[in-house]
């Protein structure tokens, strides 16, 4: 993490704060490392303001039976890219958000170094899980519904096949400044 701080101590714009994307994909232990960074982070007197990409997602009718494969509502259709883009990622890399410029803003979540969204963050921080790892700790979430059978089939259908079009068209772990690999 010494890696981020130092690059967030010697920024060059310090109109706007600084932000930082933690991106991996479902299961790879992102929030938890999340949490930890920002606890780090406000033990050492910086200022953190903390976005869940989760919290964004639009309602089930615009992502759920589109007519589209699965994974490509997962991938293009969970979220409002353009809407995403203006309101959230582009307010903050202008200064127009009410965040004090000198604050380090953390936004985690899967998909973050799409095309799209990359010009906005200053950091990007990539989670790097072992595959089997990351599916036994989807599969086993609590609050997931159905049975195990169930979730393994619509995991399969939907939030994998997306995640790995992700892996192949933006490549984020080539792109990522730090990654920090997960293994339990």
């Amino acid at each position: 993490m010494e890696i981020l701080i130092n690059q967030y101590l010697a920024r060059f714009i310090r109109t706007r704060p600084y932000i930082v994307g933690i991106d991996g994909l479902s299961g790879s232990g992102k929030t938890t490392l999340t949490k930890e960074l920002e606890r780090q982070l406000i033990y050492r007197s910086l200022k953190v303001q903390l976005f869940h990409l989760d919290d964004y997602v639009v309602g089930r009718s615009k992502r759920y039976l589109t007519g589209y494969p699965e994974w490509y509502e997962y991938y293009a259709l969970q979220w409002d890219i353009a809407n995403l883009s203006a309101e959230l990622f582009g307010k903050l890399q202008q200064g127009k958000k009410k965040i004090a410029p000198d604050t380090i803003v953390l936004i985690e979540g899967v998909f973050l170094q799409r095309t799209e969204w990359q010009d906005f963050y200053d950091f990007f921080l990539y989670v790097d899980c072992p595959r089997e790892l990351r599916y036994e700790r989807t599969l086993r979430r609590s609050g997931d519904p159905g049975n195990l059978g169930e979730r393994r089939a619509l995991y399969s259908r939907r939030y994998w096949p997306g995640e790995d079009h992700y892996l192949s068209v933006e490549q984020p772990q080539e792109k990522a400044d730090l990654i920090v690999k997960t293994n339990n």
